[in-house]
Order: C-alpha cells, then structure tokens, then sequence
C-alpha cells in the first residue's frame, strides 16, 4: 500500500516531465514560427558584412533544431513516468476525480484552468484532488 506522499511523488514526476515537453516544444515552435514569418532575417544586411555569430537566420535555425532534439528526448522521457502515473490514476473510479488528476498530472493544467472547465472552484478542485489520492492509497 502506497501512503499519499509517495503517490504525490510519483504523480509529480509525470507532471514535471509532460511540463518539460510542452515547454521545449512550444520553444521549438516559437522559433519555427520566427523563421517562417522573416522575422529571422535581418534585411539591413548587405550581406558583404560578417555578422557575429553568423546571422540571425542560422541562428534561428540552430535553435529552432536545438530545442527540437531536446523536446525529442523529453517526449521519449515520458512513456515511464506516464504509465506510472496513468497506473494509479485508473485506481480511481469516480470519473470526476480522475479528470482532476488526468488534466492536472498528465496534461499540465493549472487547477484555475481545471476549475473553469469542469465548472467548481478550485478550492472544491483541491477537495477532490486530495479525495482522489485518498482513494489510491486505499486501492494500492
């Protein structure tokens, strides 16, 4: 039988590393995006200087791919965490509390966000947060 802290802690490791993810890959995509709308391209260039650190477009480039092999390697870091968390998440049998724990742990949800899209407060989000790793423990 696992106790709440133990459960948090393996629930936690989910949400940092999906966190992780999300935001090399949003990092990777907001350099994409500078790429394709030329903002990456410094027009004033007559292109017989040489720019520091190469321009600004191999620069963006650069990134661009950097944090793509770094949101790679974090999206292949999730699997195990993931099913750990999805393990005890399926524990729970009222739907509501898994939905506070699926979009919390595994989607990265604030609980503000939580509590607007399932329509409570987020004090009552809380409630059933901590209701619902009740129900693991006993069920562990």
């Amino acid at each position: 039988m696992l106790c709440v802290k133990e459960i948090k802690q393996i629930l936690r490791e989910a949400r940092g590393a999906g966190l992780k993810y999300i935001r090399l890959r949003d990092k990777a995509l907001s350099y994409e995006r500078r790429l394709m709308d030329g903002r990456a391209v410094n027009y004033k260039s007559d292109g017989g200087t040489h720019e520091q650190n190469g321009n600004s477009m191999e620069r963006s480039l650069c990134a661009a791919a950097d944090y793509q092999t770094e949101a790679d390697k974090a999206a292949q870091d999730l699997s195990e965490p993931y099913l750990k968390a999805g393990r005890l998440i399926y524990l729970v049998k009222n739907e509501k509390l898994r939905e506070v724990l699926n979009r919390y742990y595994l989607y990265g949800q604030s609980w503000g966000r939580i509590a607007v899209d399932m329509g409570f407060s987020e004090r009552h989000i809380k409630r059933l947060h901590g209701t619902a790793l009740q129900e693991i423990s006993k069920n562990t």
